[in-house]
């Protein structure tokens, strides 16, 4: 069980924040977050109003753990704050609070946020917090530089639209420049959504495609892509292409 904070303590740390003393004020934050963080709630948030950056990403990290939603209104204000870790732990901590007001906002710090672990906790925050009406932003998101934030995409859209999500997928695979940024271990992970669209003829295609496109390329390993692949054909009852992934994976003399 953590410690109680006393009033007086209370007090005193609200005076330490006055400090210049950029140490002294790190040592404090951390230090609140190991006691009573019901009663340090005002020590935090009046942390976030300090200049320094380091302080207020800080004090947010400890606002993350608060299951207090009286604080939704005063962490909304941090979404724009400059410093990007703030912004990361502002949209966890509406999350974990399922604060589902944000889910617009979200969207704009998703498609616009130049910090990619922004848009990765904003479409995180989607897959649970969002609706229909963000669909386009995690289209969009669908180009973005970063694979974590394309695969979160794909996740939040199986998840909010789940009759769209196919042919979203499709679009990736075929777009062979935008499925190239994406680590064999994560495209496994994308392919799997399509499960439910085994009698979707153009997911079947696109399926084909992938293990033709490795018949001449596969050396000792067999990409996961590949294996995924050959598997929902299997599902979906192509005897053709399982023949072709055995042809894959049996040792040559």
């Amino acid at each position: 069980m953590k410690s109680s904070l006393t009033d007086s303590q209370v007090k005193n740390a609200l005076k330490t924040l006055q400090s210049k003393n950029l140490e002294q004020k790190i040592s404090l934050i951390h230090q609140l977050g190991k006691l009573d963080t019901q009663k340090a709630i005002p020590v935090f948030l009046a942390a976030l109003k300090d200049k320094n950056g380091t302080i207020r990403a800080l004090a947010m990290g400890k606002l993350v753990f608060i299951n207090n939603k009286r604080i939704i209104p005063e962490i909304r204000k941090y979404l724009t704050d400059p410093n990007p870790q703030v912004r990361q732990h502002a949209i966890y901590a509406l999350q974990r609070l399922k604060d589902k007001t944000i889910s617009n906002k979200l969207a704009s710090l998703l498609t616009k946020d130049k910090d990619p672990v922004v848009r990765l906790n904003a479409v995180t925050a989607l897959e649970q917090l969002g609706s229909r009406k963000e669909l386009p932003a995690l289209v969009k998101a669908l180009n973005d530089k970063s694979f974590h934030v394309v695969v979160g995409a794909v996740k939040a859209i199986a998840r909010i639209a789940p009759s769209e999500v196919a042919k979203h997928i499709i679009k990736l695979v075929n777009d062979k420049k935008r499925w190239s940024r994406i680590p064999d271990n994560q495209r496994d992970v994308i392919l799997k959504f399509l499960q439910k669209d085994l009698k979707n003829k153009e997911v079947l295609k696109t399926l084909r495609r992938l293990i033709e496109d490795n018949l001449s390329q596969i050396d000792k390993r067999v990409p996961l892509e590949v294996a995924e692949a050959a598997s929902l054909l299997a599902m979906a009852g192509d005897t053709a292409s399982a023949v072709s992934y055995t042809h894959l994976t049996l040792p040559t003399n």
